[in-house]
């Protein structure tokens, strides 16, 4: 498999990262480059160099490699471990340089940069959130507990209520009850024993 990923030949053959790339620690990446890039006709294997470098201080330091990696692959699977960030540097003063090389090239390639440029990304740690505080709402507190047994209250008293009146309308018909007028005239329903 061949990724055509750059059409000047002078550009490095390294697809991915790019130079904009930001990658987080704790996932994974491919390193991505152009098989069929003109530095590596000569070589079946590739190695991949990582180094380091501060923003104050632009010199390279050597982080780690992997060697020996078959060149038609075309990409490597990377972690961003804690093994990525040297100690005693802010991560956000830390830059990276990869360089992909054929493998076991001669000479110093940091000398070397015209040939086999290197791409310089970061990496950065993933945003964190922080847990709520006690007396903070949190998406389970939204529904107030007095207003939902309220609605749970009412309901039941509307059942009851309508439960009372099916009773009365069905004894109505059986003429359980009879109407009687009061001294006032007014209709009130007597339970009648007929």
């Amino acid at each position: 498999m061949s990724i055509a990923c750059n059409s000047s030949p002078n550009i490095t053959a390294i697809c991915s990262p790019q130079s904009s790339t930001v990658w987080y620690a704790g996932s994974n990446y491919d390193i991505i480059w152009d098989s069929k890039h003109h530095n590596y006709n000569n070589t079946e294997t590739v190695d991949i160099e990582i180094n380091y470098l501060t923003k104050a201080n632009s010199t390279e330091t050597f982080l780690f490699g992997f060697s020996n990696i078959p060149k038609n692959a075309s990409n490597f699977k990377v972690n961003i471990t804690n093994d990525w960030f040297p100690p005693n540097i802010p991560l956000d003063q830390l830059m990276y340089d990869i360089y992909l090389l054929p493998h076991n090239i001669n000479g110093n390639i940091i000398n070397d940069t015209a040939l086999y440029k290197p791409v310089t990304f970061s990496i950065m740690t993933p945003p964190t959130i922080s847990p709520p505080k006690e007396n903070s709402n949190t998406p389970e507190d939204i529904t107030n507990p007095d207003h939902s047994s309220g609605l749970n209250t009412t309901g039941i008293v509307l059942i009851a209520v309508a439960s009372v009146l099916i009773i009365l309308v069905f004894l109505l018909r059986k003429k359980i009850f009879k109407p009687h007028s009061g001294a006032n005239g007014a209709g009130l329903l007597f339970f009648c024993q007929c």
